[in-house]
């Protein structure tokens, strides 16, 4: 990606050359949906008191589905996504002939 300035989620894919076959995929966000939209009600007043206190109870849980797994620079997430795309992989292959593409996207 050329120009990464403001970018909040990308996909990170590896591909095989010569059959085109996805190995590996991994989505990485900066932010969470559910998460902006909740904090969006709670600005406009759209949550009660007692519905905050929950949700701030229930944060652990959420941490487990939130969908923000990358915190830093918008421009530092392809260099991020490279990086890991080849560490949890090892099924006992050479990675010789494959490519990583990363696709982002900079709007909500």
């Amino acid at each position: 990606m050329s120009n990464a300035s403001g970018v909040l989620n990308i996909v990170r894919a590896i591909i095989e050359v010569y059959t085109g076959l996805i190995v590996d995929y991994a989505p990485i966000s900066k932010i969470c949906v559910q998460c902006k939209l909740h904090d969006l009600a709670l600005r406009k007043g759209r949550i009660t008191e007692e519905a905050r206190v929950r949700k701030v109870e229930n944060k652990k849980s959420h941490k487990e589905v939130c969908d923000i797994n990358y915190e830093g620079t918008s421009s530092g997430m392809e260099a991020a996504a490279t990086v890991t795309s080849y560490m949890g992989l090892d099924h006992n292959m050479r990675y010789t002939n494959f490519v990583t593409v990363i696709v982002g996207r900079s709007e909500l």
